[in-house]
């Protein structure tokens, strides 16, 4: 069981907790892009509960691909899944205007201040925390492997002054 690893950007996160299967019936299934360069190719698929909790129901990650096999998985995650929308890192237009003409409905995502990534960083981590049910408010299938182990590896950068996250895989 994991206590804790100092520096982590997601502390709330144990796998012990968080990965299970989906109950059910979910809602309001949608996609999470990261764009892979230095780190894999990325793309989650989720969906909420009928008590508003997440679930990351399926994953894609992977290293050293194309624009063109990344958007096959993309596509056969949709079709599966019935995601409506991808969401995808705003860093790459391009990218965003691809999956569109292979049929994902892909959208770009706007970075709004300096803080950007950090907000998001800490509102994913609040999520992991318990509600007031004793529930969590977000869970991860047991076969999505590349993002247990994103969530357990991210970091703080050692020996900084500044609170700036260092990325080791795919979040």
């Amino acid at each position: 069981q994991i206590v804790g690893y100092e520096g982590m950007l997601f502390p709330n996160f144990d796998p012990d907790k968080h990965m299970k299967r989906h109950p059910g019936q979910l809602r309001i299934l949608a996609a999470g892009v990261d764009w892979g360069y230095h780190n894999p190719w990325a793309v989650v698929v989720g969906g909420h509960d009928s008590d508003g909790r997440l679930w990351i129901v399926d994953e894609f990650a992977k290293s050293g691909i194309t624009l063109d096999e990344f958007a096959a998985q993309c596509l056969r995650m949709k079709q599966r899944w019935g995601a409506y929308a991808f969401f995808c890192d705003g860093s790459e237009p391009a990218n965003v205007h691809y999956l569109r003409k292979k049929g994902i409905p892909a959208w770009q995502m706007v970075r709004h201040g300096s803080d950007w990534w950090w907000k998001g960083v800490r509102f994913l981590d609040s999520l992991m925390g318990p509600r007031p049910d004793g529930a969590f408010g977000l869970y991860i299938a047991p076969h999505c492997t590349a993002l247990k182990n994103s969530l357990l590896s991210v970091h703080f950068q050692e020996r900084r002054s500044e609170d700036l996250p260092k990325l080791d895989r795919p979040v």
